[in-house]
């Protein structure tokens, strides 16, 4: 045998660590991904809102309004935390200028009273913020 024959009868093989590479290259991609997409629930409190036919469609926004929620036991929390009543207008007092362009949503329950949904407007209004808005759920009424 001489040595060209040796070469032409070679196996050929398939190298699998850069196989293994390239699935978990796609794996962390896909978690990365995947982690991107979720709309962060951290800070996020259970309310059940009140339906609604002209709610709007969610778009892209350049700047994230402040979320506060009103439960049902009329509790307001900003960013995760419960804030009492008289300290509400000191809170948004200290967000209020990047909250100027960005603006406030109130997630109140439906079973929330009307009078604590509006004092939380209008804190934010004597705080200087202008652009306010409240979430309503997207299901049509009948």
């Amino acid at each position: 045998m001489d040595l060209s024959s040796a070469k032409k009868r070679r196996k050929p093989r398939i190298e699998i660590v850069p196989l293994i590479d390239i699935v978990f290259f796609l794996l962390a991609t896909f978690v990365m991904v995947s982690l991107s997409m979720v709309k962060g629930t951290r800070d996020a409190i259970r309310v059940s809102l009140p339906a609604g036919e002209s709610a709007a469609t969610p778009g892209v926004k350049e700047e994230e309004p402040l979320v506060v929620f009103v439960t049902s036991g009329n509790e307001v929390f900003v960013g995760g935390r419960r804030v009492a009543a008289s300290a509400l207008k000191k809170e948004f007092a200290s967000r209020a200028q990047t909250l100027k362009s960005a603006g406030l949503v109130v997630k109140a329950d439906k079973s929330a009273s009307v009078e604590a949904l509006v004092k939380v407007l209008d804190t934010a209004k004597q705080a200087g913020i202008r652009k306010l808005g409240v979430a309503v759920d997207a299901k049509k009424t009948s």
